[in-house]
């Protein structure tokens, strides 16, 4: 590799951005085999942002019962939705202020952010980004 301007080191990268031509559940079934290493016996803490279950929904796979499948029944599941419903235990904005989020989701960090087909519809993507990272527990996964 070779050395930026003045013979310095490119910065470390901060993250990983994947570009992946496999389906979103497969994506999830790769994250759900790193958490279940992350976490071992510890119960995880789990968040599904846009967790409302709808009638059209049918073949979309239900985050809840996903991570019930993978690490039992010990993980600590926490459904997030801007309207009530069938999977939903918190009705909240993840765009709401850092506070708000903390106050409704609790002070614990979440192991697992799972976010599918939500960002593109919020008013704040960026912001709502930036909630998921500081929600996770460092090393997390979202």
């Amino acid at each position: 590799m070779t050395s930026g301007a003045g013979g310095a080191s490119p910065p470390e990268p901060r993250g990983e951005l994947r570009v992946v031509g496999t389906s979103v559940g497969r994506e999830v079934e790769l994250l759900l085999d790193r958490l279940a290493a992350q976490v071992g016996r510890r119960a995880p803490r789990v968040l599904q942002v846009g967790s409302r279950t709808l009638l059209s929904d049918r073949n979309e796979r239900n985050g809840r019962s996903l991570i019930a499948q993978r690490v039992g029944k010990r993980a600590r599941f926490t459904g997030l939705d801007l309207l009530g419903g069938a999977n939903v235990d918190v009705v909240g904005d993840i765009c709401s202020s850092p506070r708000t989020l903390k106050t409704k989701l609790g002070e614990d960090p979440f192991d697992l952010v799972i976010c599918c087909h939500v960002l593109e519809h919020t008013r704040h993507p960026a912001r709502a980004s930036g909630n998921i990272e500081r929600l996770l527990r460092l090393g997390g996964l979202a």
